[in-house]
């Protein structure tokens, strides 16, 4: 079993609650032979992390922590990216000089409206699904990424949207799935403690039905005590798909090992 997880923050992240060395430790302890760090950088003005990511520190104690923890557990240096397609340009620019193993691209706003109960109440699913998927879309169309990070994020964070995927919507699924098949994108299996499985089942099936097959596993993570819930519980719902390997990067180059 691949003791791997791609999806982790730490205090790089202004929601992370502990530091890079806590979560390492933590990672031994259960036994996780590769982890990576994924700092959330954010590009919309009114979210609190704006501003908040440092490259240089972070790059600084991703050094410090490989040679640490040498020949003990690999660390991988990922970024988070909060994508929109108007801040485009703005995130080609500020990756142009910067060197991660992988970067995730993530939606975490619609059309600058935060995505959460209190931010979508009173907002028709039906409406703005259309813009979610369009900027999923483009996430993937920009070609930046390595990784679509927890693709129906908006059912974890708005339980009214949670059986939306669904009907009509499914052909914006496809399209979506559609994309990364052919833009040899990975799809997340985020499995954040507690909560939803992302995606559903019945996703990560159709997206392995229309020829899938690049998947990562990550606990989406903020603090050491929810490391322990993420990796069996992806795995076995990566399995139960269908899929037979896992996705893992170094330097942007992708490898394939077996679940």
């Amino acid at each position: 079993m691949p003791k791997i997880d791609l999806h982790i923050h730490s205090t790089f992240s202004v929601d992370g609650l502990s530091s890079p060395e806590e979560i390492c430790q933590e990672a031994l302890k259960l036994g996780l032979e590769k982890i990576g760090f994924a700092e959330h950088l954010d590009f919309e003005p009114e979210d609190v992390g704006y501003g908040f990511f440092n490259y240089a520190a972070y790059t600084q104690a991703i050094q410090a922590l490989r040679r640490k923890f040498a020949g003990r557990l690999t660390i991988l240096k990922g970024l988070e990216v909060d994508y929109q397609d108007f801040f485009e340009s703005e995130v080609r620019q500020t990756l142009t000089n910067w060197h991660f193993d992988y970067l995730i691209g993530s939606v975490h706003y619609i059309d600058h409206i935060m995505i959460s109960e209190g931010s979508l109440a009173g907002k028709s699913a039906r409406l703005l699904y259309p813009r979610y998927f369009h900027h999923i879309r483009a996430c993937i169309d920009s070609g930046l990424f390595n990784i679509l990070g927890h693709l129906d994020y908006v059912r974890r964070l708005a339980p009214k949207f949670a059986n939306a995927f669904s009907g009509d919507l499914m052909p914006m699924v496809k399209e979506v799935l559609t994309l990364l098949i052919r833009g040899e994108m990975a799809l997340e299996i985020s499995t954040k403690a507690g909560e939803l499985a992302l995606p559903t089942p019945q996703v990560l099936s159709l997206y392995r039905e229309m020829g899938g097959r690049l998947i990562t596993l990550g606990s989406d993570c903020h603090q050491k005590s929810h490391l322990k819930d993420s990796l069996e519980r992806a795995r076995s719902l990566a399995l139960s798909a269908g899929f037979t390997e896992v996705a893992t990067f170094e330097a942007g180059r992708m490898k394939l090992v077996p679940l």
